[in-house]
C-alpha cells in the first residue's frame, strides 16, 4: 500500500478512535506489511457484558470507518485527504519551524 494512503488511513482511526467509545486505533506490524485497525484492550478478564459492550463499540467503528478507509486507499484520494488535513503526503509536510 502506497506510504500516503497508510498516512491518511493511520490519521483517520487516530481521529476516530476519539469518538468510538472504547475503540482506539493500533497498527499490527506483520512482516514487510502493517496492518492499521481499531481495537478494544481489556485490563482484565472481562465479563460477557464487558465484551458484548467491545463488539457493539467495534461494530459501530466500522459502521463509521469502513467505507471511508476504502476510499482512503486510492492514492489520489488519500493526498488530498492529508492535504486538507494540514499533514502533507510525507512525513512533517505541512509543518512549519516551531511546531
Amino acid at each position: 500500500m502506497p506510504e500516503e494512503c497508510r498516512q491518511a488511513i493511520g490519521g483517520f482511526l487516530l481521529a476516530a478512535s476519539g469518538h468510538v467509545r472504547l475503540g482506539r486505533a493500533s497498527v499490527n506490524a506483520q512482516g514487510a506489511s502493517a496492518l492499521a485497525q481499531l481495537e478494544v484492550v481489556c485490563g482484565t478478564t472481562p465479563s460477557p457484558s464487558e465484551i458484548s459492550s467491545a463488539l457493539e463499540s467495534l461494530s459501530v467503528g466500522c459502521s463509521l470507518c469502513g467505507e471511508e478507509i476504502k476510499t482512503l486507499q486510492v492514492p489520489a484520494i488519500a493526498e488530498r485527504y492529508l492535504t486538507l488535513r494540514g499533514w502533507g503526503a510525507s512525513p512533517g509536510a505541512g509543518k512549519t519551524k516551531g511546531q
